[in-house]
């Protein structure tokens, strides 16, 4: 059987592109070009058939499968926890704590515009994810059926008000945050339901493999699984292709991706000797610190300081990711060091430092 750090390294490596594709994604969207958000309903796209759309058909990977590791990272947590005789309780109060960590910060990041400069006043998907994190509380004490049948009935709930819904003008407070968003450019855009069943199937698949179940094997049928509902979907009942906030033919095609290269890297985990995964893999394990300096502070630094010069925008996209990148891998590298020197003084002396919880993703 292999072990949880095999498997965990996978779901870094898939992380990993999610991160990348995520720079890409909101450094185009600074420097307003049009493949930034093409194939979504209500955003500007490229013409379809383009080289623009494909690429940021591509790049919105970044969403469904962060969200889809999410739960899968959650689960591996919680086996954790068990596996050392932890009580539920500190589980909860993790999830408690991390919520609202998420949830203050993507008020302080999201809640604030820059270019130009207002406040949105909404928690963004730092925030989803918050929500996210206090409704699995009860949520993961379901069975495993029950954790299936609860992200099937959500997504069904969930879509279903969408569709009857339609795109609010004035949406209340308490129907933005959980169902429908404001709307593309409006200040929110990840309401926390739409997103919750992709969490807890990764969640409820992250258990069986957690349990000793092959990662490879789980990711390929789950992968086909996916597949073959979104054709059903797409027969069945046509969707808009939309992502604020996502469609079933939106999320699917992309976890069905996700699922692939999860098997891809379950397979080939050994990326040592490949210079690419061991320079950036430290992206893919420090999620919310990539997070936090890149959609504010890195991608907004360089998009102003290169505005002057006027490039072609792919060039003006390439330098911005690449001057990113030269800036995150080191700061990432760094946390993660410090992380690994605090628990190795932990385990040395339990007096020295207080326990502290595995990474979490968000």
């Amino acid at each position: 059987m292999r072990t949880p750090t095999d498997r965990c390294e996978a779901i870094d490596i898939v992380r990993l592109y999610a991160m990348l594709a995520m720079l890409c994604s909101h450094a185009a969207a600074k420097l307003g070009l049009s493949f930034a958000v093409a194939g979504s309903a209500g955003a500007t796209a490229a013409a379809p058939g383009t080289v623009a759309t494909a690429v940021g058909l591509l790049l919105h990977l970044a969403s469904p499968t962060f969200a889809l590791l999410t739960g899968f990272s959650l689960a591996y947590y919680v086996a954790s926890r068990r596996r050392k005789g932890r009580p539920d309780a500190e589980i909860d109060s993790y999830l408690l704590r991390r919520g609202a960590l998420l949830l203050g910060l993507g008020f302080l990041i999201d809640g604030v515009w820059i270019n130009p400069l207002r406040l949105a006043g909404m928690p963004g998907i730092l925030g989803m994810f918050g929500i996210n994190l206090w409704l699995l509380i009860p949520l993961r004490r379901l069975p495993l059926a029950g954790v299936f049948a609860a992200a099937a009935l959500v997504a069904v709930a969930t879509q279903g008000y969408l569709a009857w819904r339609g795109a609010p003008v004035a949406p209340s407070l308490p129907e933005a945050l959980l169902l429908t968003g404001y709307g593309h450019g409006d200040g929110f855009t990840f309401p926390a339901l739409p997103w919750l069943p992709v969490i807890l199937f990764g969640f409820a698949c992250g258990r069986i493999v957690a349990g000793g179940f092959s990662l490879e094997r789980l990711a390929l049928r789950a992968g086909a699984a996916l597949l073959a509902l979104w054709g059903v979907v797409a027969l069945a009942m046509p969707l808009p292709f939309r992502k604020y906030p996502p469609s079933l033919d939106y999320l699917l095609p992309y976890l069905a991706v996700a699922c692939v290269l999860l098997a891809v890297h379950a397979r080939y985990r050994r990326p040592a000797g490949w210079w690419f995964y061991r320079t950036f893999i430290v992206l893919g394990r420090c999620p919310l610190v990539f997070f936090l300096l890149h959609a504010k502070i890195v991608a907004n630094g360089f998009v102003f300081a290169l505005a002057p010069l006027r490039l072609p925008g792919p060039l003006a996209l390439a330098l911005v990711v690449l001057l990113s990148l030269a800036v995150l891998v080191p700061v990432c590298s760094f946390v993660l060091a410090w992380t690994a020197w605090r628990k190795a003084l932990v385990t040395a002396d339990p007096s020295a430092a207080p326990a502290s919880p595995q990474p979490s993703p968000g």
